[in-house]
């Protein structure tokens, strides 16, 4: 069954995606974390203080491979209802941006679990709500997560004293196979429970918008003469000025100059 999402071409074209909110560039936040997640690899994300890290959770949660691979299945868990209604909003608007026809259900919105169940009958491309909710459908048995691949984890800073953590392992228990985890956290600590859910997770520091920053991004040319002209691009693109190119040997720096 092939994956509802293409393979982004390069990382730029998966940032690009805020263009359906109105919003004008990336932030430095969402240059910094979006691109490693299309590695796969586990994320623990520190957030900068006053980031509205709601469009990078959303982009997160989108399904990051290529291939014939079964459709992706991702659990997104925040704190409360405007966090929760905010995300599948931009989950809706990515989607459409991508002409994709995904489902995407929000759960802990209100105490009307009767009108959830009735969205929960067909099964969703992407589940945005709170951990206790998703808890309620899983022991009423309306609900199974035994199929999803990628779990995003907007941490609160309160998660000890509400028990956020606690579910968080709850849920973990109801998962089969491997998944992505990707944690956003302005508290997350290295000591607590919570980092057992993450396999060998990759970190990513806070980084004030005024520090300047590194983008890991890979590109990958069909032959060499392609490669001049996708460095020109890439430079020209990103409005480069200085910058220092590593080649194998004279012939090729010849060749790219």
């Amino acid at each position: 069954m092939c994956p509802k999402f293409p393979k982004p071409r390069f990382q730029e074209e998966f940032l690009a995606l805020t263009e359906t909110v109105g919003r004008h560039h990336v932030t430095l936040f969402e240059r910094q974390v979006l691109p490693l997640v299309l590695g796969g690899r586990d994320l623990a994300v520190e957030t900068p203080e006053g980031e509205n890290i709601s469009a990078a959770v959303a982009l997160a949660s989108l399904p990051s491979h290529g291939g014939r691979e079964a459709i992706s299945v991702a659990v997104v868990l925040t704190s409360g209802p405007d966090s929760v209604k905010k995300i599948a909003h931009l989950l809706r608007a990515f989607a459409t941006r991508w002409d994709q026809d995904t489902y995407t259900v929000a759960i802990g919105l209100d105490d009307n679990i009767k009108k959830e169940l009735q969205l929960l009958s067909k099964p969703p491309d992407f589940i945005v709500g709170t951990p206790e909710r998703l808890i309620d459908h899983i022991r009423r048995e309306n609900l199974s997560i035994t199929h999803v691949q990628k779990v995003v984890i907007d941490l609160p800073d309160d998660y000890e004293e509400t028990g956020f953590d606690k579910d968080l392992q709850f849920i973990y228990s109801k998962l089969s196979g491997r998944v992505q985890t990707i944690l956003f956290s302005s508290a997350f600590a290295a000591s607590s429970p919570i980092s057992s859910l993450l396999k060998r997770p990759h970190l990513i520091p806070r980084q004030d918008e005024g520090e300047k920053s590194l983008k890991h991004l890979i590109y990958q040319a069909n032959g060499e003469e392609e490669k001049s002209q996708l460095l020109g691009d890439i430079l020209f693109a990103e409005e480069v000025e200085d910058c220092a190119v590593v080649c194998r040997s004279r012939q090729t720096a010849d060749r790219l100059t």
